[in-house]
């Protein structure tokens, strides 16, 4: 199957659709887009890199993606809506939705507007989300890679599978993993808390750090100090780097934990 592709222009009072090519279809609601993979049955993989926003994923039993996106009301989209000004008046938010081999790419093109998303995808598929400003990434029920990063916003991921590097600046990180694979992963936080929860049977080698707060763990974690890249201060002193670190049932692949500012958990669940 070809390439799927379809160009959205978003309102501030309604979506419509410009162009559309392939099989990729509207629903009934005028709202969500439903997205048809080329292979059905296999695993996938999504990604969007959105500037001002919030992103909200689900897994489902479906074997379609499908994704809902609404521009947010601010104040000056409420003062125009009341003045009942003409749509063409105010400047669209344009987006794309190209399928290749069940990779399912959503490009913006910015104008300013805040967008929230609620997207489906298939309960197998690896997620590729980048976000900048003014909203929180939540995903649930999914298995597979996740590369996920929010500058400004909160990062939740709830029952998930696989393996993930994550990290945020401003805000927390909290994951609840129900199984994991066997890749490294990490988890940053320039100035918030981490609170990521493992199997109990982990096999893996952790490694956590936290400038300026504190580290609290269900695993048996052992004060370690590692050197840096060699790095004279104008003391002509090493700099180092004061990592907790410990092999988990035995060890497996390394998994790292940092954070500057705030708290690093680390559970264990049956």
């Amino acid at each position: 199957m070809g390439n799927s592709y379809i160009k959205i222009a978003l309102i501030f009072v309604s979506i419509c659709v410009l162009t559309v090519e392939g099989t990729i279809a509207q629903n009934d609601d005028n709202k969500s887009i439903i997205v048809p993979l080329s292979k059905p049955n296999d695993s996938g993989v999504l990604s969007l890199n959105l500037n001002s926003g919030k992103i909200n994923i689900t897994g489902h039993q479906g074997n379609e993606v499908v994704i809902n996106a609404q521009p947010r009301e601010t104040k000056n989209t409420k003062a125009l809506n009341n003045k009942k000004l003409r749509s063409k008046t105010i400047k669209p938010l344009e987006f794309s939705i190209i399928e290749n081999d069940n990779k399912v790419i959503i490009g913006m093109n910015d104008t300013g507007t805040i967008v929230d998303f609620e997207i489906k995808v298939p309960r197998n598929f690896s997620l590729n989300i980048r976000l900048k400003n003014n909203g929180d990434i939540y995903v649930e029920g999914v298995n597979g890679e996740f590369e996920i990063s929010n500058e400004n916003g909160n990062i939740t991921l709830v029952n998930i599978s696989g393996s993930a590097i994550v990290d945020t600046v401003n805000k927390d990180i909290t994951i609840n993993f129900l199984e994991i694979s066997n890749n490294a992963m990490a988890f940053s936080s320039l100035n918030g808390n981490l609170n990521i929860t493992f199997p109990k049977s982990i096999q893996a080698i952790m490694k956590a750090r936290s400038d300026e707060g504190e580290i609290f763990t269900d695993f048996e974690l052992n004060k370690k100090l590692t050197l840096k890249k060699s790095k004279l201060s104008s003391s002509n002193k090493q700099n180092i780097d004061e990592w907790s670190i410990g092999k988990v049932n035995g060890g497996g692949p390394m998994i790292s934990f940092k954070s500057l500012n705030g708290n690093i958990t680390i559970r264990a669940k049956d």
